[in-house]
């Protein structure tokens, strides 16, 4: 594969990974990890994932996915996405792997039928790598100290080409 990027790396300043599989790669927020796991699995992989399971719809078109996918595979270069759109996707791996329909108010349902969008045992293996984000070592940890509640989740970045110039942080997650 041939891409733009002669390098792909995480936030300049960022320490090494060293050796590293997809626990920690969540845990400690590896790019570098999820831009060779984009490759491996390719754009059509990637898109219809996003789409049909995630119901992600800011996604690039797939020529565009497929010559950004390293970065496009860690959420950043062609990718936006909403906020709902990510709650959504924390929504479905705290829920076993099942997706609901978005509902906005309180009354009658929109009539979407729920996605399975992963199975349960995904699920569950996403809720135990998630929740060592907020733990020790976990990029958020800490943050959640002292609450009556279990959180987890994945925090992120958003590049947004804004004129100051300043990366926003994010965290999405479940309690």
């Amino acid at each position: 594969h041939t891409y733009a990027r002669r390098r792909i790396t995480d936030e300049e300043g960022f320490p090494p990974h060293g050796l590293t599989d997809m626990a920690k790669a969540l845990r400690v927020s590896c790019n570098i990890y999820f831009a060779h796991l984009g490759i491996d699995l390719g754009a059509n992989a990637l898109d219809s994932t996003a789409r049909q399971q995630f119901g992600l719809s800011h996604m690039p078109p797939l020529a565009k996915l497929g010559e950004d996918l390293p970065d496009c595979a860690y959420g950043q270069g062609a990718v936006t996405v909403t906020p709902l759109e990510m709650a959504r996707v924390a929504q479905a791996v705290a829920n076993n792997g099942r997706r609901m329909p978005t509902q906005f108010i309180k009354g009658e349902p929109t009539g979407d039928a729920p996605v399975q969008a992963m199975t349960p045992a995904q699920a569950g293996l996403l809720q135990t790598m998630l929740s060592a984000v907020t733990s020790p070592g976990g990029t958020a940890q800490g943050v959640f100290d002292g609450r009556s509640v279990h959180v987890g989740g994945k925090t992120g970045s958003a590049q947004t080409g804004a004129v100051d110039g300043v990366t926003h942080s994010w965290f999405g997650g479940f309690a």
